[in-house]
């Protein structure tokens, strides 16, 4: 008996490495712009920021693990703007979420210093880059090597 592939919404390695790639983009990214503002000297914190852009890597991952099982059957006949639209909620949700749980762990393990306590800010920060930034990181990827 034969596995149906259609349906096979697990996660394989390939994903993980792709995500793995971004979570490192986002940290160079991060990391940067925190350097670039003179925020923090340039080699204080790099692995807090590696932990922050590898925790909203994996959120995303997650995000899109969700949004196949749920919302790909629902719009997979609609238009591709349609199609990737519909995956914007819920890379904001999971850049928010990875941004803040991310930044509070590399704060609790000593990694980086964090002020902006409420999270709201942060959340909204995260949320908003995450979404901004996969969209071309996607469209590279899909180019590359034809993963989207």
């Amino acid at each position: 008996m034969t596995a149906d592939k259609s349906h096979n919404h697990g996660i394989g390695l390939a994903q993980v490495l792709q995500a793995t790639l971004f979570g490192l983009c986002l940290s160079g990214i991060l990391a940067g712009s925190n350097i670039l503002y003179g925020n923090v000297p340039w080699s204080a914190h790099i692995m807090g920021y590696v932990l922050v852009g590898l925790s909203i890597s994996m959120f995303v991952l997650g995000s899109d693990h969700v949004w196949r099982s749920t919302m790909k059957p629902m719009v997979l006949s609609s238009r591709p703007s349609v199609v990737y639209s519909s995956r914007l909620p819920f890379w904001y949700i999971a850049g928010g979420m990875g941004y803040v749980v991310g930044l509070l762990l590399a704060k609790k393990i000593g990694l980086l210093t964090v002020f902006d306590i409420p999270v709201k800010s942060l959340f909204t920060f995260g949320g908003l880059w995450v979404m901004l930034l996969n969209v071309p990181y996607r469209k590279l990827m899909n180019s590359l090597v034809g993963v989207a």
